[in-house]
């Protein structure tokens, strides 16, 4: 044998597992240069050097159909290549049946090399190989992207979902508003989250596993804290606040004072209060002092409750996660 032609495909699907199957091609002549027809026996073998060396794979008196001195045959089949990863330069000979191995060795074309694509080499892939837009939402892995991933104050409110901050709340949650129902859920993004704190029924929602199936009537009412205080005051020593328990309605009460009068032509204190001046001196125990004013020169203010100056705002709770 002398003269050998030879080239390497390999056929990669676009599914699946890749092949780890090298198509051979060679032209074989026999010592006159006269090309080999028929059925013949050839040993394949790889080695780690163009002579000498490691042999990294063989396989042995594989049968191979010869035309006219062009042959094809399919290399790791039957004989896997096993672990090889073709990730550096190998050599290939041919021995066949009753001779010499052929000489000079063949070294593989960087279309064998292809195999190592089955497991890409750790940092081969840089930012450079990769096409803009090529890698979509599809091709993330779950829980891919981590906080560490994302650069500081790159992302911006455009680029949340409309219910992100409704859903980093709590259920249980109360928030104040402006808006109508329909306009908090809108803002909100979501129109199961969110209910007026009006007394309804939520069963079976989050709130209703958690709390209990009717959230807290909010209408008319101010809201405190739970649990109590005692504090010092600058008259009357100590005085306890005590908001009771989460959800717990209290009415509204006066605290207890008291007022002292003294009786005669001028106008009268009590309790830090001016009540209109009485023109004759009395010894009824019973004295209308009018209705109270703020100052000489005030105004009325009667009210069917104790209140402060206020301003009414819509109360809203989170049901459901």
């Amino acid at each position: 044998m002398r003269n050998f032609l030879f080239s390497f495909l390999i056929s990669f699907y676009a599914l699946g597992q890749i092949p780890k199957v090298l198509s051979y091609q060679g032209y074989l002549t026999d010592a006159n240069s006269i090309p080999r027809h028929g059925t013949f026996i050839i040993t394949f073998k790889l080695y780690d050097a163009p002579s000498g060396g490691n042999l990294l794979w063989s396989e042995v008196d594989k049968s191979v159909n010869i035309e006219k001195g062009f042959f094809a045959t399919l290399l790791g089949s039957p004989t896997s290549f096993g672990t090889l990863s073709f990730d550096k330069q190998y050599y290939l000979s041919l021995t066949p049946q009753g001779e010499s191995e052929i000489t000079p060795r063949i070294p593989l074309t960087s279309t064998a090399y292809s195999f190592n694509a089955v497991t890409v080499s750790d940092g081969a892939i840089t930012g450079p190989k990769i096409s803009d837009n090529a890698v979509t939402g599809t091709k993330l892995s779950d829980n891919s992207v981590t906080s560490s991933k994302i650069s500081n104050s790159t992302i911006a409110k455009e680029d949340l979902a409309v219910n992100v901050i409704s859903a980093m709340l709590p259920v249980g949650t109360i928030i104040s508003s402006m808006l109508s129902p329909s306009q908090f859920n809108t803002e909100m993004g979501t129109t199961t989250s969110w209910v007026p704190c009006d007394g309804r029924s939520v069963a079976g929602s989050n709130y209703a596993s958690l709390v209990g199936s009717n959230v807290p009537n909010l209408n008319g009412m101010f809201l405190r804290g739970t649990g109590s205080q005692t504090v010092s005051v600058s008259i009357g020593g100590n005085i306890t606040y005590d908001g009771g328990a989460a959800g717990v309605f209290q009415e509204d009460k006066v605290l207890e004072h008291g007022h002292q009068f003294w009786f005669g032509d001028d106008s009268s204190p009590a309790g830090g209060l001016n009540y209109p001046r009485m023109s004759t001196r009395t010894n009824s125990p019973n004295i209308d002092l009018g209705s109270p004013v703020r100052g000489l020169s005030g105004f009325f203010r009667n009210a069917s409750e104790n209140k402060p100056a206020s301003v009414s705002v819509n109360y809203y709770i989170k049901i459901n996660r």
